[in-house]
């Protein structure tokens, strides 16, 4: 997973160099925006736990953020903090381990189906 990431990173890198910084693009990070632009928002890259919703009404995962088994099937509705500790993130290890501070990437999250934040491209000012 290590040297996924690495490689990951160092196409990015690479990648940034040659693209053109968009305007208000979402981004999971600075790279994505271009050698003249960063990534600004609010926890940018770590999991968003508050796309699931407690007592949210839901047929499956999806309409709990996507967090894996929050969806309640007998009541019809979202338990997310159930099933975060069934994941092994208990109210207060979620809350400083896993909710807008592990770090993810994109679509491959590792965030047990909870979407990453994400922040807007901010581009330098050409002379």
């Amino acid at each position: 997973m290590l040297a996924r990431f690495v490689v990951f990173v160092l196409l990015a890198a690479a990648a940034a160099a040659a693209i053109e910084c968009e305007t208000s693009k979402l981004c999971n990070n600075s790279e994505e925006c271009g050698k003249d632009g960063y990534c600004l928002g609010a926890f940018v890259g770590k999991c968003n736990c508050n796309a699931c919703m407690t007592f949210w009404t839901c047929q499956n995962d999806a309409a709990c953020g996507g967090l894996r088994g929050a969806c309640d099937l007998k009541t019809n509705r979202c338990k997310c903090w159930e099933a975060l500790e069934s994941l092994g993130y208990p109210f207060l290890r979620a809350s400083t381990e896993l909710c807008n501070s592990k770090q993810c990437f994109g679509q491959e999250s590792n965030c047990f189906g909870l979407p990453c934040n994400v922040g807007r491209c901010v581009c330098k000012a050409k002379n």
